[in-house]
């Protein structure tokens, strides 16, 4: 039902770093009460027409695993287009950009509608090997920009470029070429070494105001 890079960003990025129940001030989460990913506000909207059932407090904090795959894929994954992007590796840093918050405009692409904004981004990275680098650089400077920055740079930072000991980041899976389902990145050798150099420098980048 779900192709391999969906799969892939929802096993490998949005599963693990997500979690569960989660309702912290609105200064650091502006989401509010969050569980497995799914903020309030998307549950209340979504969880009558996907499901057939209120979308309140009490059932959001009883989403299923099956409940919270269907809304990435439905309400993220196809809505915002990220089927018809090309690179994998952009592929899974727009999705995870849409779903944080700042999609498209984040990483660069504002205006169009989403599949012209993916069809822009497939013809920029025919041109440009090294276009992954530079929204990944993007998401960062958005990022950083705002407010609750602060409260949330950490967890955004290992997400992004760094990972944990149990968690890797989308950076790692774009330096790995995607190989976890045999899929290619399309970056070459001097692609890949220029990928982990860029990673470390985030990685100092963000961390000066730590």
């Amino acid at each position: 039902m779900y192709d391999q890079y969906f799969a892939l960003w929802y096993s490998k990025i949005l599963a693990p770093w997500e979690g569960g129940i989660a309702d912290r001030p609105p200064k650091a989460d502006p989401g509010g009460l969050t569980n497995r990913g799914v903020t309030i506000a998307v549950w209340k909207e979504q969880a009558p027409k996907l499901f057939g059932i209120p979308g309140n407090e009490n059932t959001l904090r009883q989403i299923t695993k099956e409940q919270a795959i269907k809304i990435a894929y439905e309400v993220y994954w196809k809505f915002y287009a990220i089927d018809k992007i090309s690179n994998p590796a952009i592929k899974i840093l727009v999705a995870d950009s849409v779903w944080g918050g700042g999609g498209y405009k984040s990483v660069g692409y504002p205006t169009g509608t989403y599949a012209q904004r993916a069809a822009q981004i497939n013809a920029d990275s025919a041109r440009n090997s090294g276009l992954f680098n530079t929204m990944l650089n993007r998401r960062v400077v958005y990022l950083k920009s705002l407010d609750n920055y602060e409260d949330n740079k950490n967890g955004w930072l290992n997400r992004l470029v760094y990972g944990d000991s149990t968690r890797a980041s989308i950076l790692q899976l774009a330096k790995q070429g995607l190989n976890t389902t045999g899929a290619k990145v399309g970056l070459g050798v001097a692609g890949l070494v220029g990928l982990f150099f860029i990673g470390r420098a985030v990685y100092k980048s963000l961390n000066k105001t730590a």
